[in-house]
């Protein structure tokens, strides 16, 4: 989580990898910021990595299983649930504890990786694959927290581009690309938080995909 301002504007940016979050959870969390902290639910914001190999979430895209989930399963799912909102909601408040004078700065570089996934032929979607001519958003904006010192605190990247470097027989838990690059750039920078998330990248793809873990760190 990244909190900004002082305690009449504070906002919250939430990051978490998960293929994406349900209203029903932003809200839950929103209201519990409300209640502690006196933040509108217009000031918190929670963004998913739409990374594949996350855990479910309840109401979100429950058509990427191929099959019903089992009852057990699903008490798994709902637990889960609960324990996202409150995890969400305690790292929110953490972030607000430890709001500290310092910098924000913004710029923004280019990465390759995306590529449109939508094959169009004869002017007609005809299946999913790579489009190497499609469009796609390469740029990279990041947003950078200093203290006075110049310690890098925090970090918040956005790529448009799906976390499916893993494929369908990759059974497993992994925050992908965007997983992977928050990894880094935590130990690039020991003590800050990074946030990396995906912007409008429902039509781009990761190429290569497969790959498995290592590939997901090479796009990271």
């Amino acid at each position: 989580a990244l909190a900004v301002g002082d305690d009449r504007s504070a906002a919250v940016l939430l990051a978490v990898d998960a293929v994406g979050v349900p209203a029903a959870v932003a809200d839950a969390v929103a209201a519990r910021l409300a209640r502690s902290h006196g933040i509108p639910r217009e000031r918190v914001a929670v963004c998913a990595t739409h990374t594949h190999t996350g855990p479910q979430v309840n109401g979100v895209v429950p058509l990427i299983f191929g099959e019903p989930v089992p009852p057990a399963h699903q008490d798994h799912l709902d637990q889960y649930a609960a324990r996202l909102t409150d995890g969400l909601a305690k790292a929110a408040a953490r972030a607000l504890a430890d709001r500290r004078p310092g910098r924000l700065a913004w710029a923004e570089g280019a990465v390759g990786f995306a590529t449109n996934r939508r094959v169009v032929e004869g002017g007609r979607w005809v299946k999913f694959g790579e489009a190497a001519a499609g469009p796609v958003d390469r740029s990279l904006p990041v947003l950078r927290v200093t203290a006075p010192d110049g310690t890098v605190r925090g970090v918040v990247a956005n790529y448009a581009c799906h976390c499916t470097t893993f494929n369908g027989t990759d059974n497993v838990i992994h925050g992908d690309w965007a997983g992977a690059a928050a990894e880094a750039l935590e130990a690039k920078y020991p003590g800050a938080v990074a946030l990396v998330v995906i912007g409008c990248g429902g039509d781009a793809n990761p190429a290569p995909r497969g790959g498995g873990a290592e590939q997901a760190r090479v796009h990271g």
